[in-house]
């Protein structure tokens, strides 16, 4: 292959390295989409096993009629679809910001925005989207390419949007570095209700 793009003009051989860069950024796109099917599909899966063989557990996640939702599982099948429309999106924030914390501390991030979008009384915003790109809330999603985190990063967030395996038993809102912090800020966060630590973030709620 070197050998032929040495055969050609210059113009021709950045036309060629620019289709080739194309079409490896085509196929990281198909197998992160491949790869979040078939973690959703399983995860689907799994809750009708649990459902048949399991014991009745309490959820995590009070139910009440109002929702529309006739069960549990069909609560979480609902969000779990909603999540798969977005994950690459939750990923790579994810990837932002616990990216060196390892698999927990990526669920625990993984969880703060679902207890945004589900589990809180404050509007963090309706849709994913909107509360990843709220200003001045969390660190821009990575951009490149995130397959060096991977199956972590999936895995992760497949466990709090699909499983329901959550970090922590309660909501949690709010995650920080101590040492990145102002000290306004540090003050502002201790009004908030203290959760626990994972690695180097703590974690907090709005929660009374």
């Amino acid at each position: 292959m070197k050998r032929d793009l040495e055969l050609l003009s210059p113009q021709e051989r950045r036309l060629v390295r620019r289709r080739m860069r194309r079409r490896r950024a085509a196929i990281q796109r198909l197998v992160l989409l491949v790869l979040t099917m078939a973690l959703l599909m399983y995860a689907l899966a799994s809750l009708n096993a649990s459902n048949k063989q399991a014991e009745p557990m309490e959820p995590i996640v009070p139910v009440q009629p109002a929702t529309g939702y006739a069960s549990y599982e069909a609560l979480m099948w609902s969000r779990a679809e909603e999540a798969a429309a977005s994950m690459d999106l939750i990923m790579r924030l994810v990837v932002a910001e616990a990216g060196n914390q390892g698999y927990d501390g990526m669920r625990g991030v993984a969880q703060v925005i679902y207890d945004r979008r589900y589990n809180s009384s404050y509007d963090f915003g309706s849709t994913f989207e909107e509360i990843i790109y709220a200003d001045g809330q969390f660190c821009k999603p990575y951009a490149g390419d995130i397959t060096p985190w991977m199956p972590t990063v999936a895995e992760a967030c497949w466990a709090v949007f699909c499983a329901g395996d959550f970090v922590f038993d309660e909501p949690v809102h709010y995650f920080y570095r101590d040492d990145k912090i102002s000290q306004h800020n540090r003050e502002w966060f201790e009004t908030k209700k203290y959760v626990g630590v994972i690695g180097a973030h703590t974690f907090r709620s709005d929660a009374e």
